[in-house]
């Protein structure tokens, strides 16, 4: 959440990201750094997070539910695939300019979505992030905004979730 200076009020920021990229990211942050073992291979990497998750800094932290970092209803719900246009949205709300600077780009050009052939991490991704990827697809679609920008008014919210998967 964001104090707006001078403004006497506070402005909640939300941007949600597709949890299918969102989990290579994961899977290739974790490669780089130096977790061999559990990243033989995509696939492998999901049948063993589960597992890893209380283990690991990095899956205990990047590995979170997105819907998890949410506990208060936001102002202001952006999409990270959108996010230049959705920033532009919120300077204008806002009245100020932003500046955003990416550090973390890919560099190899590839597709996300070339990861997941031959796999069936899709699945897990679908189960273990559902209500990330239900609040994703609600956003994505504009079913979750007040308008068609990316501004909550008073619509409908997602309740926080500790424990909606299970790893069984």
């Amino acid at each position: 959440m964001s104090a707006i200076a001078g403004r006497g009020h506070w402005f909640g920021i939300v941007f949600v990201r597709n949890p299918y990229s969102r989990f290579v990211s994961l899977y290739e942050y974790a490669k780089r750094k130096g977790f061999a073992r559990f990243c033989e291979s995509f696939q492998t990497f999901a049948d063993r997070l589960p597992l890893r998750i209380r283990k690991s800094r990095i899956t205990k932290v990047h590995a979170r539910k997105q819907i998890d970092f949410m506990t208060l209803k936001p102002n202001f719900l952006g999409r990270f695939e959108h996010i230049t246009e959705d920033v532009a949205s919120l300077e204008k709300i806002l009245r100020i300019k932003l500046e955003m600077i990416h550090i973390n780009r890919r560099k190899d050009g590839a597709c996300w979505e070339d990861q997941y052939a031959g796999t069936n991490v899709m699945a897990f991704v679908r189960k273990f992030y559902a209500l990330d990827v239900t609040l994703w697809k609600e956003v994505s679609a504009g079913r979750i905004l007040g308008t068609s920008q990316s501004v909550v008014l008073n619509g409908p919210m997602l309740t926080r979730s500790s424990d909606v998967i299970t790893d069984e």
